[in-house]
């Protein structure tokens, strides 16, 4: 028999596969350095019937937390966006924003955004091509590893990182954290399985505003990807 191989590393809990050619040297798996010592964790996985695109750019989307989430960690109707600030690179793309109630007030200008996130770490981290993480405090984080099981599935592995050593407080709080979490996000799923196209890459039609500017990111960095000769693209858009 003859069979197709492919190399596969174990790290972070996770099986990573690169379905490019083979080479003799690969990259450095993309994950957050801040995350590698010292946590614990736990992990829910669901699976729903949408393109891996939008399941990234909902969790990119920092102006729903009012409407989608108004029973949960958006209570309060903080609809008023200042932001975001956003940075990005070949690695992937960064975000420092804040929302509160609107009463009229004017947003800072972005020069004042960049200056107020000097030194201080983003709320929302991606790390191409499908990791994000969401800065809960020093000893918490969120993180979800997008995972395209096919065109029209995606499954998320969604973790919870914390500080907590004492397996005994540990396992309680991972196990109510990873039910906060699962309803939290199911909360988007109506909005995201109804998004047309499925697939963000061929949405002519959507209308991006100054909000959508991470959303807008990686966009940019998934049309690169997608529009190199496969010979260039493979190594870093396939890298999982």
């Amino acid at each position: 028999m003859a069979l197709d191989a492919f190399a596969v590393r174990e790290a972070y809990g996770l099986l990573w596969l690169w379905w490019g050619a083979p080479r003799a040297a690969y990259p450095a798996l993309p994950f957050f350095p801040e995350l590698e010592d010292g946590w614990r964790y736990g992990t829910e996985t669901v699976e729903w019937p949408v393109h891996y695109t939008r399941a990234i750019e909902n969790q990119l989307d920092v102006a729903h937390l009012a409407f989608v989430h108004r029973t949960t960690i958006g209570a309060g109707g903080r609809s008023f966006v200042e932001g975001p600030y956003v940075e990005s690179d070949d690695d992937g793309i960064r975000v420092w924003v804040s929302n509160a109630v609107d009463v009229g007030q004017s947003p800072r200008a972005l020069a004042e955004l960049a200056a107020a996130a000097a030194g201080s770490a983003p709320g929302l981290s991606f790390r191409f091509p499908a990791l994000w993480l969401l800065n809960l405090g020093a000893r918490q984080k969120n993180m979800i590893a997008f995972v395209p099981v096919n065109e029209n599935t995606t499954r998320y592995y969604l973790r919870f990182y914390h500080r907590v050593r004492n397996p005994l407080l540990a396992r309680p709080l991972e196990f109510v954290m990873g039910l906060s979490n699962r309803f939290i996000l199911n909360q988007d799923r109506r909005v995201v399985v109804t998004q047309t196209p499925p697939d963000s890459g061929h949405a002519q039609h959507d209308r991006l505003i100054g909000a959508d500017r991470a959303i807008s990111e990686f966009r940019s960095w998934h049309r690169r990807m997608r529009d190199m000769p496969a010979t260039q693209a493979a190594p870093l858009a396939d890298e999982r």
